[in-house]
């Protein structure tokens, strides 16, 4: 089994932010994959998570699964809240 551990800090921004109105500046990143190739055009579940939240920062983790059910990658992301949430 493969692992690796992709590290960044990152200002990643989704579309899907400001459909719910939420806003967050990302301020560390990183991503352990447990699986070694797999298809990311396949169907993927992406089950995430908030850990932990202090004021305005946030931990979310995020688990992804194949279509078989094996954790193909972790990924843990600490955020802060920008102009609140709307």
């Amino acid at each position: 089994m493969a692992a690796s551990s992709v590290p960044a800090a990152t200002g990643i921004h989704d579309a899907a932010d400001d459909v719910h109105g939420w806003h967050f500046d990302t301020r560390d990143f990183s991503m352990l994959f447990h699986s070694g190739a797999f298809d990311v055009n396949d169907w993927l579940l992406f089950d995430s998570e908030v850990l932990h939240r202090d004021g305005k920062q946030y931990s979310f983790e995020t688990k992804v699964y194949a279509r078989s059910g094996v954790r193909l990658a972790n990924s843990m992301q600490t955020c802060i809240e920008r102009n609140g949430c709307y």
